[in-house]
């Protein structure tokens, strides 16, 4: 008698990306908490008084330059321009705004500090190309004349990141992940440089 092996159905890519995409709203949700009590720690653990004026601003802002900016370039080192796309108070504002209920004015919002001003983003976005996270496109899937979402995964990019072309390696990308969870055609998923 041979043995049954079970095969259970897998969970396509776009399925996944939306359990992650979930995820990542409850961090941005959660992140302005975090940035909150980072500062009230720094204020109490350092005893800095808050009656100074600006020399008490320029203390918090010297430690918490410190606690944050290692964490930022160990996530950037990792998994390129998380930070952004994940963590961030002001991407995360972008997001709720760009969303369906603000219509036009969400659209012309799409993550405008993100992409011009933001030396956070500018910093984090160098390192993209050695990030160890990249986006897999099956080339068998992703014909982009025989898309069945009509390139939605561009489309729908807040950054308007070139998806069929550089991947996770465009300088815009901030691993949000609705590329993956608008191709219908399951032909792009997110995985590591040195898996194929």
């Amino acid at each position: 008698m041979g043995t049954v092996e079970s095969k259970k159905p897998g969970v396509s890519y776009h399925e996944r990306a939306k359990r992650y995409i979930r995820v990542k709203h409850m961090i941005q949700i959660l992140s302005p908490i975090l940035v909150v009590g980072i500062l009230y720690y720094l204020i109490n653990f350092f005893s800095i008084p808050i009656n100074l004026g600006w020399p008490s601003i320029v203390f918090v802002a010297w430690y918490y330059f410190w606690l944050v900016f290692p964490v930022q370039v160990i996530l950037a080192v990792l998994l390129g321009r998380v930070w952004c796309g994940w963590v961030c108070c002001v991407g995360g504002t972008f997001d709720l705004i760009s969303g369906k209920k603000f219509g036009s004015l969400g659209l012309r919002l799409r993550r405008s500090w993100c992409k011009n001003i933001c030396p956070i983003g500018a910093w984090n976005s160098l390192f993209n190309k050695i990030s160890p996270l990249k986006l897999v496109k099956d080339e068998e899937k992703c014909v982009p004349t025989m898309c069945a979402s009509k390139k939605a995964c561009i489309k729908e990019c807040p950054m308007e990141a070139d998806v069929l072309d550089q991947g996770l390696n465009d300088l815009r990308c901030v691993r949000c992940y609705r590329c993956v969870k608008v191709c219908e055609s399951d032909a792009i998923r997110i995985g590591w440089r040195w898996s194929k």
